[in-house]
C-alpha cells in the first residue's frame, strides 16, 4: 500500500523563506523565475486559506533546489 505523504502548506512556507533568506532572493525574484505573479506568491504567503497549486509547488521547489 502506497501513503502519500500529506502537503503542509505552514511547513512549505517555513522552507521556501528560509531558502529564500539563503539564497539572498527577494519575492520579485521568485516570481520572475518560477512565472508566478508577485501578487499570487504574496497572497501565497500571507493569506492563511489560500493554497498552493501543484504547478506552483514544483516550479517554486525548482527555482529553490528544493527538488
Amino acid at each position: 500500500m502506497i501513503v502519500e505523504k500529506q502537503f503542509d502548506k505552514d511547513v512549505f512556507l517555513a522552507d521556501i523563506k528560509e531558502e529564500m533568506a539563503y539564497l539572498g532572493m527577494k519575492v520579485s525574484e521568485l516570481s520572475a523565475n518560477t512565472k508566478i505573479s508577485t501578487e499570487r506568491l504574496r497572497t501565497l504567503f500571507h493569506r492563511p486559506y489560500s493554497s498552493f497549486k501543484p504547478e506552483e509547488i514544483k516550479a517554486i521547489e525548482k527555482v529553490l533546489g528544493m527538488d
